[in-house]
């Protein structure tokens, strides 16, 4: 097999969309032959955070089917085992150009400040060749343009926004979970069937006023609680009465247009 996450070992425990941002807000490189065998070849940080005590311990890599989403090798597929060469872009590209400085909480190793610049030396430090016709892409690493891989925009969109990305896997798991059951598929818990015009669900704290209310009621949402035979706070940012039904980041499952679910 491959050997390490494709997020930090926080992230890897939450389900965000720290895999695109990780895609274009650090530095990687090839490494070859995984554990001697040539066929096995994947992609590793090669930015300042590159040798950090805990990536050793949790190593972060990308594949060549990740790698592509964003990026190619000079307009050419993208792949490991082609030899050395860093994937980055440029941070004034990235902060100013594409995306809120805010949203770059860490790019290649450190903070980036709007306006910032980071270039090669920062993205590209860990392992590989300094000339910058080592790019993998000599216009989309290194300069105005954007890394040209067949899915960048989408990378982009959900790197820079978070609810954008769980909408779309809200839809695509919708697609994916009800293939060839046209129509036959019912939720177990139903959304009610008149959802409250003049209630602020979220507002009311109880079972019987919230459905009396006409609003839906979630036992596994709503503030802190103790769990039986653990003893540790259950966190859970939801509210327990609301206007349709919750999926469980968050997002009511009502704000999937009709369209898309009229199978």
């Amino acid at each position: 097999g491959y050997f390490g996450w494709w997020s930090s070992s926080a992230e890897s425990a939450r389900f965000n969309n720290d895999y695109f941002a990780s895609l274009l807000f650090k530095g990687w490189r090839p490494d070859t032959a995984l554990f001697g065998n040539p066929s096995k070849n994947q992609w590793i940080r090669s930015d300042a955070r590159g040798d950090a005590v805990d990536l050793n311990a949790h190593a972060e890599m990308m594949l060549d089917t990740d790698m592509c989403l964003a990026y190619t090798r000079n307009t050419q597929p993208l792949h490991a085992r082609g030899g050395q060469c860093c994937a980055w872009i440029e941070g004034d590209f990235g902060s100013t150009n594409l995306f809120d400085s805010s949203v770059i909480a860490d790019f290649c190793g450190s903070p980036l400040g709007a306006g910032q610049g980071r270039g090669r030396g920062a993205c590209c430090t860990n392992n590989v060749n300094g000339r910058i016709g080592n790019d993998c892409d000599r216009r989309g690493n290194n300069g105005n343009d954007p890394p040209r891989g067949a899915a960048f925009e989408a990378v982009q969109k959900f790197a820079d926004n978070e609810l954008a990305f769980l909408h779309a896997f809200a839809e695509a798991w919708f697609v994916g979970t009800t293939v060839g059951y046209r129509r036959s598929l019912s939720f177990l818990r139903p959304p009610a069937l008149t959802p409250s015009a003049t209630s602020d669900c979220a507002a009311l704290r109880t079972q019987p006023e919230c459905v009396a209310a006409g609003c839906l009621w979630s036992a596994e949402a709503g503030p802190p609680a103790s769990v039986p035979g653990f003893g540790a706070p259950l966190l859970d940012t939801g509210a327990q009465c609301s206007n349709g039904v919750i999926v469980s980041w968050g997002t009511l499952w009502g704000e999937v247009a009709d369209n898309e679910l009229a199978f």
